[in-house]
């Protein structure tokens, strides 16, 4: 600057933080240092550090960025921006990401799978939408999930596999068979078993994601 002074942080974030927060990521920034620097402020950085800021501070090359998040122990997430995370905070989230989901099929098995927006309230709220979802779609092989449209499930599950489901497959399923190729209309099936068409409506629309049953519109 004019007065003989140095910007320790160009690219302040716009997010609101806690005052020590922000007081060790300066201080981590005062270093001058990208080697030192970035260590620093993945100590204290919940949300992670937006890579493509970080190098832009330090005037980078991105491939001498990337290796010193490496070097860090971080893991990058994303593209939009890249961002770098403690490898602990990943296998905590991972951890976090098999519990939650396994204690959400308990308690919902007909749902299909668990929204991926309040799957992030549940695991890490603090992390940015486009980071969760990076580490959700690298986690996949690794943690047996697999993302459907905007839902995360456990592979294997089945949303008809409970109790009740069973039990009202075990009446439709004959119905279904005398109709052979001919099929039947949900509403003459919905009477002929004396079940409300919603419910019906709903289960079979579940059951179609097994194969079980093909939805044939005239």
């Amino acid at each position: 600057t004019l007065g003989g002074g140095v910007v320790v942080d160009p690219y302040p974030s716009r997010r609101k933080m806690p005052r020590a927060v922000r007081a060790a990521q300066l201080e981590a920034m005062a270093t001058l240092s990208p080697e030192r620097a970035l260590p620093g402020l993945l100590a204290v950085s919940t949300a992670g550090v937006d890579l493509e800021v970080f190098g832009r501070a330090f005037n980078l090359e991105p491939a001498y960025r990337d290796l010193l998040a490496r070097e860090s122990g971080a893991v990058v997430a994303g593209e939009a921006p890249p961002r770098a995370l403690p490898g602990g905070v990943v296998e905590d989230v991972k951890v976090a990401i098999v519990d939650t989901l396994a204690r959400f099929h308990g308690e919902a098995p007909q749902a299909k799978g668990m929204e991926l927006g309040a799957l992030r309230q549940h695991v890490a709220p603090s992390l940015h939408v486009e980071t969760f979802a990076a580490l959700v779609r690298g986690f996949t092989g690794a943690l047996d999930i697999e993302i459907v449209g905007s839902t995360v499930r456990r592979i294997g599950h089945v949303a008809t596999a409970n109790r009740a489901d069973e039990l009202l497959w075990q009446r439709i399923k004959p119905a279904l068979l005398d109709a052979g190729l001919r099929g039947q209309r949900l509403c003459d099936l919905a009477a002929d078993l004396r079940v409300r068409e919603p419910v019906l409506a709903d289960f079979l629309h579940r059951k179609s994601a097994t194969g079980a049953v093909v939805r044939v519109t005239p």
